[in-house]
C-alpha cells in the first residue's frame, strides 16, 4: 500500500518539479495575510532516487501542520508551508535555498532529509539567520562546523553509524566487516565512522567500496571486490535504491554463501524490501525510531498518519511531524515571537513520537537512543535483546 501511495504521489509531485517550489496556503485552514500567518518552508527530494524519504517526511510534516492549525494554529495564526523539492543533490538544494531566502516571510526552513543538500543550503540560510530544523540530514558536518542556525531532531552519524558498526562487532560478533558506501558527503562520513567503531571494538574493515548515488545500476565489480575481501558482514552504508539494487545482485558475488547485512534507518523502508528481494532478508538495522514505542505520543501518531494515509510510518515521517511540534513549542516558549527563534530552538525539550528530543550545544539531539531492527518474513521487527546489548555497550 505504501508503495502504491508514493508512486502516485511521486508522479503528482513531478508535475511540480519544473518549477522546483510548491506553493501551499495554510494546511488546515484558509488562506490569511502573511502578518496573520506563521510561514514556514520545508526542502526534502520530492522526486529523483531518494523521493521516497522525502514524501514520507512530507507527509509527517503535513500531517502535524493539519493538526496545528485545526487546533487553532499557533497562538492564533496559522501555519502557512511552502515546499521545496532539492531532489537530495547539492544544485538544485543551493538554488531553493536561494528561493527560500527571497521570501523574507518566511520564518524557518523544516524537512531537511539529506546531509548534501542540507550541506549546501546551510551557508545560505546562515546569510540571513534562517533558523533551520531538520528531520533526517546527520552528516556531523553540520554541527562540527558550528553552523548557529541549524537543529536536527534524530542523533547524528557519529551515533547511527557507529550503532550500525557496534550491532555487527559487539552485538552480533563480526571481525571482518565489508563497507559499501556512497561517494558523497553522506557515504564519505559513515566510511570514516564505521573505520573508528571498526577500530575501537577490535574488528577490521576488509573492505571499502563506493559508487555514485543515482548513477550505479552495475554493482556487480564493487560486489565482486566485496566477495574476494572474505567478510564476515557487509555494512550498507548508503540510501535505499542503491542499496536494494546492490543487494538484489549479491547473490551472483556470493553465490551459496549468505553474506550477514547491516544498515542504519535508510534502507528501512518498504523500497528496499522490494528491489533487494529474497536477499534482504536477514538484514540487521539500527534506526533511532520504533512504531511500536508505547508512548501517549507516539500512540497517537501511528494512529493519526495510518488512518490519513493507509499506510505505517516510519522514521522519515516521524521526524517530518515531530519537527514541526517542536518549533511549535519553541515559538510558544518564545511567546508567541517567530524573532530570534534558533536559541529557543535549542533549549527546546520535546516528547514526541520518536521519544524525547533536546539539543546540545551544536544543535544536535542527545534525547534519542538507538532500537535494532531484522527483516523477518519480509517485515521489520523489533530486537528487543539486541537492542538492549547494543544501548549496554
Amino acid at each position: 500500500m505504501l508503495l502504491a501511495f508514493q508512486a502516485i504521489t511521486q508522479r503528482a509531485l513531478a508535475a511540480f518539479a519544473v518549477t522546483g517550489l510548491i506553493l501551499a496556503g495554510p494546511l488546515g485552514g484558509t488562506a490569511t495575510a502573511a502578518d496573520d500567518a506563521i510561514h514556514i518552508a520545508s526542502t526534502a527530494p520530492l522526486t529523483g532516487s531518494a523521493a521516497a524519504y522525502g514524501i514520507e517526511t512530507m507527509n509527517g510534516v503535513r500531517l502535524a501542520i493539519e493538526q496545528i492549525n485545526a487546533a487553532g494554529g499557533i497562538g492564533g495564526k496559522q501555519i502557512k508551508l511552502s515546499e521545496y523539492d532539492d531532489q537530495c543533490d547539492p544544485t538544485p538544494a543551493a538554488t531553493a535555498a536561494n528561493q527560500i531566502i527571497s521570501d523574507r516571510d518566511i520564518v524557518a526552513v523544516v524537512g531537511n532529509v539529506c546531509s548534501s543538500a542540507t550541506l549546501a543550503q546551510i551557508p545560505i540560510f546562515g546569510r540571513v539567520g534562517l533558523p533551520v530544523l531538520a528531520a533526517t540530514t546527520s552528516s556531523p558536518a553540520l554541527s562540527a562546523k558550528g553552523y548557529q542556525n541549524f537543529a536536527r531532531i534524530i542523533p547524528n552519524d557519529d551515533i547511527q553509524g557507529a550503532g550500525s558498526m557496534n550491532l555487527g562487532t559487539k552485538v552480533l560478533g563480526y571481525k571482518r566487516i565489508a563497507v559499501l558506501y556512497p561517494s558523497d558527503d553522506y557515504g564519505q562520513a559513515l566510511l570514516a565512522i564505521a573505520k573508528n567503531a571498526a577500530a575501537a571494538s577490535g574488528a577490521e574493515i576488509v573492505a571499502a567500496e563506493t559508487y555514485v548515488t543515482g548513477s550505479t545500476n552495475d554493482f556487480s565489480s564493487v560486489l565482486a571486490n566485496i566477495a574476494a575481501a572474505n567478510p564476515d558482514a557487509l555494512y550498507l552504508a548508503g540510501y535505499y535504491a542503491d542499496m536494494g539494487a546492490a543487494v538484489s545482485q549479491s547473490v551472483r558475488a556470493f553465490g551459496d554463501k549468505h553474506i550477514p547485512l547491516l544498515a542504519n534507518a535508510q534502507t528501512q523502508v518498504p523500497e528496499y524490501v522490494s528491489l533487494a528481494g529474497a536477499a534482504a532478508e536477514g538484514t540487521w538495522v539500527t534506526n533511532v525510531y520504533d512504531i511500536n514505542n508505547p508512548s501517549k505520543e507516539n500512540k497517537a501518531f501511528v494512529a493519526a498518519y495510518t488512518k490519513k494515509f493507509n499506510a505505517e510510518p516510519g522514521v522519515q515521517a516521524a521526524a517530518g511531524y515531530d519537527n514541526i511540534y517542536v518549533l511549535k513549542q519553541a515559538i510558544e516558549d518564545n511567546k508567541g515571537s517567530t524573532e530570534n527563534l534558533m536559541p529557543v530552538i535549542r533549549a527546546t525539550r520535546h516528547d514526541g513520537a520518536m521519544g524525547t528530543i533536546s539539543f546540545d550545544k551544536n544543535g544536535d539531539n542527545v534525547g534519542g537512543s538507538l532500537v535494532v531492527l531484522r527483516l523477518t518474513g519480509g517485515k521489520w521487527v523489533f530486537d528487543e535483546a539486541s537492542t538492549k546489548k547494543l544501548t549496554a555497550h
